[in-house]
């Protein structure tokens, strides 16, 4: 999956022996961060220990300017502005940590963070996470390492008072080809597939249900729908009727949810887990299930 965060690290941590580039006594893979005074120069990629192509930070905002933190002025008023030079700065800011590895990269504009994003390095291994606002909508995206994508969410940030009535949508990766492990969706989270879209192909985006398809491999395969609306549910259920699928939850199992089944058949579930029956009882529940998913286990 063609999804990358590589590590980054500033230049003068990199030693050049015998045309090859180390970081911390092993061939760098990942970026180097050239600067002056503070202020960002340039970068180079490097895989291996050698020159690659360039690379692209797929950030929302793209402003040339980039520095290290120290160079910044921070005052607080009814929010937090970052000020370079007595202006709101608008760019990138680089927050070097132990042994020169960037632990975090910023993207401000106007000296607020707000619509723009943010990616925090955990260590050395590249574990990290990328949040990207636009608008009420984020994406998180979070990598295990360089090359192993193994989490993204997309969600509705609401006012605090009705972030209950939100939603949201995670799909988490795994196996040797880092393929999709689970799905979840939460609450009004259908909604959001209109917002996936990411008009940037080094970031993982989902188009519709239908899509995630092509992300899928041969290893287990479960389905969580959490609180899920009715007129969502059905729709859900119609679009994976055709799904080979492990575990299939429920939360919140009502009558409604039944007929919807037994209307929208989804044949390919091993194991279907019901939480919280609302208006049936677990015996209408083993009925249904003998009826409808006669070759699948039943939890409840």
């Amino acid at each position: 999956m063609p999804y990358y965060a590589p590590m980054v690290v500033l230049s003068e941590a990199l030693l050049l022996k015998d045309n090859r580039v180390y970081y911390s006594g092993v061939p760098f893979s990942g970026i180097a961060l050239f600067s002056e005074k503070g202020v960002v120069t340039r970068f180079q990629s490097y895989t291996e220990g050698e020159t690659s192509e360039e690379h692209q930070f797929p950030y929302q905002q793209s402003p040339s300017m980039g520095i290290l933190d120290d160079l910044l002025d921070e005052y607080w008023e009814s929010y937090r502005v970052l000020e370079f030079q007595g202006k709101p700065y608008t760019g990138y800011v680089f927050v070097p940590g132990p042994n020169s590895l960037i632990s975090d990269i910023e993207c401000y504009v106007d000296g607020k963070a707000e619509e723009g994003c943010c990616q925090h390095f955990s260590d050395s291994n590249a574990y990290s996470d990328l949040v990207i606002s636009k608008g009420n909508i984020q994406h998180t995206y979070s990598w295990n390492s360089p090359d192993k994508l193994s989490s993204y969410r997309i969600s509705a940030v609401e006012q605090l008072s009705s972030i209950d009535d939100s939603g949201a949508i995670n799909v988490y990766f795994a196996g040797p080809d880092n393929t999709i492990s689970t799905l979840n969706i939460y609450k009004n989270g259908y909604q959001l597939f209109d917002a996936c879209g990411y008009d940037n192909d080094e970031l993982f985006s989902l188009a519709d249900l239908p899509s995630l398809e092509q992300y899928m491999g041969t290893g287990p395969l479960s389905i969580e729908l959490f609180n899920v609306p009715p007129e969502d549910f059905g729709q859900i259920c119609k679009q994976l009727s055709e799904w080979s699928i492990d575990e299939f939850k429920i939360s919140d199992m009502t009558r409604d949810c039944l007929n919807t089944l037994s209307q929208h058949k989804v044949p390919k579930v091993k194991e279907l887990v019901a939480y919280n029956l609302i208006d049936i009882t677990e015996a209408e529940l083993i009925e249904f299930k003998e009826q409808y998913f006669p070759d699948a286990n039943l939890k409840c």
